[in-house]
């Protein structure tokens, strides 16, 4: 029975020592990755007249109603971040505000206070 143990440890140190070799060895001789470029694109509405234009980020549901209006429609829905064990933050729902051909507004919805604020404006 030691020995059957002994065998298997052997054995398994060894396969683990080749393939942990295997390994380093790859990453050695692979050529450097190529530097990719981030675009980062700023979506911008293709009418001027865009009631959104005036809406930023930070702005409270009240804000955007008082300079806007109410919108046509809304949607609430959790987050992934909801499903995260060890999660402790503050989003887990967002609202979104959908105005017609002018595009949406999405707010995060502070789980512990219950304050919205506008996260992003996406324009049409």
């Amino acid at each position: 029975m030691k020995y059957f143990m002994l065998l298997t440890v052997l054995v398994f140190s060894l396969v683990m020592t080749l393939g942990c070799n295997h390994h380093q060895a790859a990453k050695v001789n692979d050529p450097a990755p190529a530097k990719q470029s981030k675009k980062v694109t700023k979506t911008t509405p293709t009418n001027p007249n865009n009631i959104l234009l005036n809406v930023k980020k930070g702005m409270t549901p009240n804000q955007v109603r008082n300079l806007i209006g109410n919108p046509e429609r809304q949607n609430v829905y959790p987050t992934g971040k909801q499903f995260i064990p060890y999660y402790v933050g503050p989003d887990f729902h967002r609202m979104d505000w959908f105005y017609g051909n002018y595009g949406h507004v999405t707010f995060s919805i502070n789980r512990f206070s219950n304050h919205k604020q506008v996260l992003k404006v996406h324009y049409k």
